[in-house]
């Protein structure tokens, strides 16, 4: 704990507690330490554990209408309370990939709900905004659970094969083993048996194939439900998507007894709040994308809609064009760029849509921060695989080539039916879409028990997080919209028509927390999906939105592009996001 006077910053005690754990200084002290502490009256206290960066140091938050004690003292008292700091330390203390991890404020008391609700064997809904840790709530529930019941067993459903695979990842990177279930005949065989105690499977797999009556089906299992051991525990992942439907009536009949926890970042509305609260009961705790912007849990978004037909449609727009992208520049630096984009004018007026959509995004990593300076990349989403296909053979003919990925539902080793639209259904653009991912895959070698699809997948995931310089854009149309977390994501390109939630969790991609420079999550439409986000709102108004979770307004703040490219601002409450601007 490093206290400091209110003329000195937190940040030089956080800094202090650094080097002192470096091995040339006090290094073996620290290996028994669970919290590092800094503080001042001034400022308050944060809190982290070792080998935390400066950044990523906490604040707590509790009673703030409570001013009696100076702020170092009130948030002391509360943290440092011999019941709760001894509960911290014992439940709360993650290691996340050998990154030892501590719960923010919000995961603590979404936590400590669920065990009430647990204690009370009740169902609820844990709302907690797209990019808060949900995940890391289901690990720290999913843990105490099984350490505090030993007849528990603890069922993830998700409704997507990329998010089953993120939390099996998940749960092994924090120690926690987790079986992943192959098939509804392996869910079934694993729920009749004793162990393992923890597992994850989709939610399609509670299907039975064949059925035409499927409420005969629904009462054939009331009458006679699968042998399931243990108390069950399912947490649905996602469950605003599956809230309602013939699946959740399939699992409810098969565990009749379950208790269910739904977790979601998206927003429910009144119109399925009677079928929400009939298969998962009331809210559990609720934390919203307007308390997680304020926080610096996530970061704001900016919007900017571009038509890029008025914008590259002749000589004086497409000066236009480069006068706005070069703003701010030195006249050193437009003249190198004049120099390199000087045959635009000659090209761009005869080329198609997609070509000059591909140019603009390219200017825009000449100029743009964090994608100017390789700290940052995009992605771009496009209406259907053969659009996807086009855009990525247009990009292998630009600087990106090597430096771009295409990522689909497709495999052109299987002839199942996609979840994606292939586009038209020409023999023709199945064979552009077929020859595209046999290129892409040509020098990939299949990984043990993953098709190479899924190989070239994970490498550009894996690229895409870690190394944006080497990975500036992944081309996508359903897939990694949700559950996937690249904090160098700066820029979502959105040519495609989206609404609701499908919109709110694919412009979530981009407001992870990344570095100083890292200010805002920036999204270009391309599509004109203002007056969406505007029927989005009119949806999530007050008379439509389920709003007795409680807690801040989920208000967004929005500017309406006009010919001038400026806006008029206005407040609108109902959606889940607080601030979303144009640029």
């Amino acid at each position: 704990m490093e206290i400091k006077n209110s003329r000195v910053s937190i940040g030089d005690g956080i800094r202090q507690n650094l080097s002192n754990q470096k091995p040339e200084f006090n290094e073996w002290f620290f290996s028994t330490i669970q919290f590092v502490f800094a503080g001042n009256d001034s400022e308050g206290l944060l809190y982290g554990a070792i080998g935390t960066e400066e950044k990523f140091f906490l604040k707590w938050k509790e009673d703030e209408d409570d001013n009696e004690d100076v702020k170092l003292d009130k948030y002391l008292k509360k943290i440092c309370a011999k019941p709760r700091l001894i509960e911290l330390m014992y439940d709360f203390v993650l290691f996340d990939g050998g990154v030892k991890k501590l719960p923010r404020v919000h995961q603590y008391f979404g936590v400590k709900a669920a065990q009430e609700y647990i204690r009370q064997r009740k169902s609820g809904i844990i709302w907690h905004s797209q990019g808060s840790g949900k995940s890391i709530v289901m690990v720290l529930l999913a843990k105490w659970i099984l350490e505090n019941n030993p007849n528990a067993r603890v069922a993830i459903i998700t409704d997507r094969n990329e998010l089953d695979k993120q939390i099996e990842r998940v749960f092994t990177d924090a120690g926690e083993p987790i079986k992943r279930t192959s098939s509804g005949r392996d869910l079934m065989e694993q729920l009749a048996q004793p162990t393992p105690r923890l597992l994850c499977s989709l939610v399609y797999k509670f299907r039975r194939q064949g059925v035409d009556d499927f409420d005969a089906f629904i009462r054939e299992l009331e009458s006679q439900p699968s042998k399931t051991v243990g108390e069950l525990f399912v947490f649905v992942d996602e469950c605003h998507r599956t809230q309602s439907g013939n699946l959740h009536r399939a699992m409810k009949a098969i565990m009749p007894n379950a208790i269910f926890v739904g977790f979601t970042g998206t927003p429910l509305l009144k119109k399925d709040k009677q079928t929400s609260r009939e298969v998962f009961g009331g809210y559990i705790h609720t934390y919203k994308f307007s308390e997680a912007v304020e926080d610096e849990v996530v970061l704001d978004l900016i919007y900017e809609a571009r038509d890029i037909d008025q914008r590259l449609g002749s000589e004086d727009k497409i000066d236009q064009w480069f006068e706005a992208k070069t703003k701010g520049l030195n006249n050193w630096q437009r003249n190198k760029l004049k120099q390199k984009w000087g045959t635009m004018q000659n090209v761009l007026s005869s080329r198609s849509r997609m070509d000059r959509l591909v140019i603009d995004i390219i200017f825009d990593f000449s100029v743009k921060p964090r994608l100017s300076s390789e700290r940052g990349n995009a992605i771009l989403v496009t209406s259907n695989i053969f659009e996807a296909c086009k855009y990525y053979a247009l990009f292998q003919k630009t600087p990106f080539r090597g430096k771009c990925a295409l990522i689909t539902s497709y495999n052109p080793n299987a002839q199942d039916v996609t979840k994606e639209d292939t586009g038209a259904n020409s023999e023709t653009d199945k064979q552009v879409i077929y020859n595209t991912y046999t290129g892409l895959l040509k020098n990939v070698d299949a990984k043990p028990d993953m098709i190479k699809t899924e190989t070239y997948e994970e490498w550009a995931k894996d690229l895409f997080s870690k190394e944006p310089v080497n990975m500036r854009l992944l081309i996508v149309v359903d897939k990694l919209l949700t559950g996937f977390d690249a904090p160098p994501c700066t820029y979502l390109y959105i040519d495609k028509s989206m609404q609701d939630h499908g919109l709110f969790q694919a412009i979530c991609r981009t407001n992870r927390l990344d570095g100083d420079d890292k200010d805002f999550g920036y999204i270009v439409d391309y599509k004109d999906l203002f007056k969406k986000v505007e029927n989005a709102i009119a949806v999530y108004s007050s008379e439509e939105l389920d709003d007795t979770a409680g807690g801040s307004d989920p208000n967004v703040l929005l500017q309406r592009p006009s010919e001038e490219g400026q806006g008029t601002t206005g407040q609108h409450p109902g959606v889940s996001c607080a601030a979303l601007r144009t640029s």
